[in-house]
């Protein structure tokens, strides 16, 4: 994520050419030291320097990624975040990790700024784009079908849900149990409204509880979704709802 940011790459730069500096100190000034030691010392010097670089350049990077993040996930503004993080996703290496989770952490953004369609659209080309596609696709899955659900394409998002649970089945046990825990509410919203399930506890327990605030915001939306087609409201998720004004359900 170095190339993403101005100022890790600043940093990353400018270690790099002190080291560059020193390396020439020594191979054309150092008297004391001998001429058959300063390759050996010069190698060193570029060795470390390399590590340097790429430690505080990284360090940098991600504290300048948190900071952005921070525009999303703690002050729930997602339209400053889209205009902030698009720059950065854009500048990620095509095809790596850190590009489908930049453009999924765009995505998102795009949902809660209400145009989950857009956000579809961007976790399908990341998706595309990847080379290790069997390493995330259980994470395209689950963000896609959030996407689905914010758009009220219900009976995609209950395919979806289906293939979901079809990719995790040969999967590590902990990976299919976290990615089944996570999509536990999401499966009862789709039984409630499509099949007439009265339970779904799960999901209001997400939107009480919940600790990180764009999955309680969507789990208010699924819920009074719920409600309002029973010709009903709900207090407490409209509350939470009203206090993230930035924050667009499509509901």
């Amino acid at each position: 994520m170095i190339r993403c940011f101005r100022k890790s790459i600043i940093v990353t730069a400018a270690i790099a050419a002190a080291a560059a500096a020193l390396e020439l100190y020594i191979i054309f000034f150092k008297d004391f030291i001998l001429i058959w030691t300063r390759p050996l010392a010069t190698l060193m010097i570029a060795a470390l320097g390399i590590l340097a670089a790429r430690v505080a350049g990284n360090l940098v990077a991600s504290a300048e990624n948190t900071k952005i993040l921070g525009y999303l996930f703690r002050d729930m503004d997602p339209d400053k975040f889209v205009s902030a993080y698009g720059p950065v996703a854009e500048k990620t290496r095509k095809g790596s990790f850190d590009s489908f989770s930049a453009y999924a952490y765009l995505a998102d953004g795009c949902s809660a700024s209400g145009n989950p369609g857009k956000a579809i659209e961007i976790i399908d080309r990341a998706y595309d784009d990847a080379k290790d596609k069997g390493k995330i696709l259980p994470y395209y899955r689950t963000n896609r079908l959030r996407y689905l659900l914010a758009s009220g394409r219900y009976d995609e998002a209950d395919r979806e849900y289906d293939k979901l649970m079809e990719d995790v089945s040969g999967k590590a046990p902990a990976l299919r149990a976290n990615i089944e825990k996570v999509a536990q509410p999401m499966k009862e919203f789709l039984d409630a409204y499509l099949r007439g399930n009265p339970d779904y506890s799960s999901l209001t327990d997400e939107m009480s509880y919940s600790k990180i605030l764009t999955t309680k915001l969507e789990a208010a939306s699924l819920v009074l979704a719920l409600r309002k087609r029973e010709g009903k409201g709900n207090k407490e998720a409209e509350k939470i709802l009203s206090s993230y004004p930035h924050y667009k359900s499509c509901l």
